[in-house]
């Protein structure tokens, strides 16, 4: 007797399996992009830029972020994209969100193209 040692596709199955499967796939997919956006967001510049446009100091956005002051510090003294963990620069953007400050990634529309920082419109 042969037997097969090969996974079973994610949609294999009736209809009512696949449909049950579809919704985690798609979810699945959609953490994964928000962790690869997150992870290529926001430079040291933009954040030191950033914190200066808001009007906060290092302690202030550390304690908006819910991140330490020595996080902060490091991550503005960095070069390029900032390195870290997902969850504290989730933490880092939702509070420059909350300050009305706006990242502007690499390729976004905008007149000369580029990254920057703006304050949102009210």
């Amino acid at each position: 007797m042969f037997v097969s040692h090969r996974a079973s596709p994610p949609f294999s199955g009736d209809d009512s399996t696949c449909r049950k499967r579809l919704p985690v796939l798609t979810f699945i997919f959609y953490i994964l992009t928000i962790k690869y956006d997150v992870l290529s967001m926001i430079t040291a510049a933009q954040l030191r830029a950033a914190r200066a446009l808001a009007g906060l100091d290092q302690r202030a956005l550390a304690e908006a972020s819910g991140l330490s002051v020595p996080t902060i510090q490091r991550m503005e003294a960095s070069e390029g994209v900032i390195r870290g963990n997902v969850d504290s620069l989730m933490k880092l953007i939702a509070a420059l969100d909350a300050a009305g400050v706006e990242l502007i990634n690499e390729g976004a529309i905008s007149d000369k193209g580029g990254r920057g920082v703006r304050l949102k419109a009210r």
